[in-house]
């Protein structure tokens, strides 16, 4: 089933948007999140330092929604690990300490702006799964990875074609204003 109109930002686009918030550690490790793991925007403001586990790269995201813990890439791990940087933490402080719920799409936004790139928060989650769909992995493994709640199929994350609206009108028409 396609839902999506606007398209995925490319892989180098993608890119370009994490280059772009190197600079703010807070930013930088959030969005390492959304792309490198696919976590939603809510997941990651509300993950707590307990979710993560350093030396073994598994993160605890979904709350109580979508419960699962994964192995995160390498890179997020990274990002986390320099954020954290050692400091003595309780597990139930934030993990993302000072990244609030509603804070990080204006920042995203400003930051994809920057890089001449047209793409949010959800966006990126959307270019993730993509990304692993391209790779080969099984449906029911990026089902379960993402948190996904209804089946994936294979073409959910891609641009519906121009004029897709057009030819469901026509085919209502075809359907119901038949005379009789």
């Amino acid at each position: 089933m396609r839902t999506v109109e606007r398209p995925l930002p490319t892989r180098l686009d993608a890119r370009r948007v994490l280059a772009e918030t190197r600079r703010d550690p807070l930013l930088y490790t959030s969005v390492s999140l959304l792309l490198f793991t696919g976590v939603r925007a809510g997941e990651v403001t509300s993950l707590a330092v307990g979710d993560y586990a350093p030396g073994s790269r598994r993160l605890a995201v979904g709350g109580v929604r979508y419960p699962r813990t994964i192995t995160i890439a390498p890179t997020a791990a990274g990002a986390l690990d320099g954020y954290l940087g050692g400091e003595e933490t309780a597990p139930d402080e934030p993990l993302l300490l000072g990244m609030r719920r509603g804070w990080l799409y204006p920042l995203l936004k400003e930051a994809a702006d920057r890089a001449g790139v047209t793409a949010g928060m959800h966006d990126l989650r959307r270019a993730a799964i993509a990304a692993v769909i391209e790779a080969g992995r099984p449906a029911d493994e990026v089902q379960a990875y993402f948190g996904l709640s209804v089946p994936l199929a294979a073409n959910a994350l891609t641009a519906l074609p121009a004029g897709w609206d057009a030819q469901v009108a026509s085919s209502l028409e075809t359907a119901f204003a038949t005379a009789t």
